[in-house]
């Protein structure tokens, strides 16, 4: 019994399409990166108390970001990536930084501790007069012509 030339053919296609499309497919799902929607709760480290309108923003694009609102809860306005850096600043305490990893889901707490030396230069720096004192001229010591 003789084979047929294109049998054999065609079932060495179908394998080697069917090698390249496995390593196509797993070649991009291992450099593929997942994005996080990050959400969570900004607190005080010193008393545990939510804090309101932390500023909170992506190192690497300072314009982008977001507030926490009056319990301290925010949502990152954009999906990161693994390797991302948010920045949390707020006057008073120490700025803190979270760096996004493949296991960021779920709801992120940040603890921010006190900073007093922050605290001294900012009294300090609203403590200063905006603007210096004209010394007054004296009075002038005469009569009032009527």
């Amino acid at each position: 019994m003789k084979k047929n030339n294109y049998t054999f053919v065609s079932a060495n296609l179908v394998k080697i399409v069917m090698i390249h499309l496995f390593v196509i497919f797993i070649g991009t799902h291992a450099f593929a990166q997942t994005s996080h929607t990050i959400r969570g709760i900004v607190t005080s480290a010193d008393d545990n108390q939510p804090v309101p309108g932390a500023n909170i923003y992506l190192k690497s694009i300072s314009s982008v970001g977001t507030f926490s609102d009056a319990s301290g809860k925010f949502e990152f306005p954009r999906t990161l990536k693994a390797g991302e850096v948010l920045v949390f600043s707020f006057i008073g305490l120490k700025t803190t930084e979270y760096i996004v990893t493949e296991q960021s889901e779920g709801l992120v707490a940040i603890a921010m501790p006190f900073d007093a030396l922050q605290m001294v230069d900012e009294i300090l720096t609203e403590g200063e007069p905006a603007h210096k004192s004209v010394a007054q001229k004296p009075l002038h010591k005469g009569r009032l012509n009527r």
